[in-house]
């Protein structure tokens, strides 16, 4: 009889005997998730400077919102998610064979599915902050305490956002491995903001919006104001449930 120990030693033995993640397909995966919102943000450098009275709080708000609660956010999950669980990745290639030899599908899924969403989420995160503190040290807008906090806050809408959009993209990609198909959550967040009233919050890029400090989108029915922490609370629930149905539903490609 196998004891749950002696299951758990023999599963460890055949993960340690699998390569890790190589250096260099973690790079790219950062890459293109810090390129395509530095992408979305550089017109933030230049419109600023070219609002209408000058730079001020107000405009800041809006170019961070454009840049980051605006697609920039689906992009970079579904494609982070597409290049990472995509049936020909290496990374997706890897967690299959982890399954072949022996570890369970869904501890071989929290790997993969956890470090695609962290980079979807953290990368991003890192770009916004450093972006809040540019523009405000660049048009000197407050002082360094002040740059400090809204790095931080940008820091953190853009986690959430990016953490939300990045499990949505798995939960969509892990049984099929087919990464495309990813990119159907880009029409889905568009669809999202043609609804009418209350019902735009549906979409996840309007509570990054919120916690960017945005005023509610704009709807042909009245939009009610949504506290941020209702956005916090949202987005982390988004994040949680689908990172859970994507390493449940998460299938191995059969050994070759």
């Amino acid at each position: 009889m196998v004891t749950a120990s002696a299951e758990h030693e023999r599963h460890g033995h055949a993960f340690s005997r699998l390569p890790r993640p190589r250096l260099a397909e973690l790079g790219r995966l950062g890459a293109l998730a810090a390129l395509l919102p530095l992408a979305f943000a550089a017109p933030a450098f230049v419109g600023l400077g070219a609002g209408p009275g000058g730079p001020d709080e107000a405009h800041l708000t809006r170019l961070m919102t454009d840049a980051f609660g605006g697609v920039s956010l689906p992009v970079v999950g579904c494609v982070v998610v597409a290049f990472a669980l995509d049936a020909g990745a290496p990374l997706r290639a890897r967690l299959d064979r982890l399954v072949a030899a022996g570890l369970p599908p869904a501890r071989a899924a929290r790997r993969g599915i956890a470090l695609a969403v962290a980079i979807a989420a953290i990368v991003p995160a890192l770009v916004a902050a450093s972006t809040a503190t540019l523009l405000r040290l660049a048009h000197h807008l407050g002082g360094a305490r002040l740059a400090l906090g809204d790095a931080a806050g940008s820091a953190w809408a853009v986690l959430l956002g990016g953490a939300a959009f990045g499990a949505l993209a798995a939960l969509v990609v892990a049984r099929s491995g087919r990464g495309t198909r990813a990119y159907w959550l880009l029409l889905a967040d568009l669809a999202s903001r043609l609804l009418p009233g209350g019902a735009i919050w549906l979409s996840p890029s309007a509570h990054v919006g919120n916690l960017l400090g945005a005023m509610p989108p704009r709807s042909i029915v009245a939009v009610p104001v949504l506290p941020q922490w209702v956005s916090v609370v949202i987005l982390l629930a988004i994040a949680a449930a689908a990172s859970l149905g994507a390493v449940r539903r998460y299938r191995a490609a059969p050994p070759t």
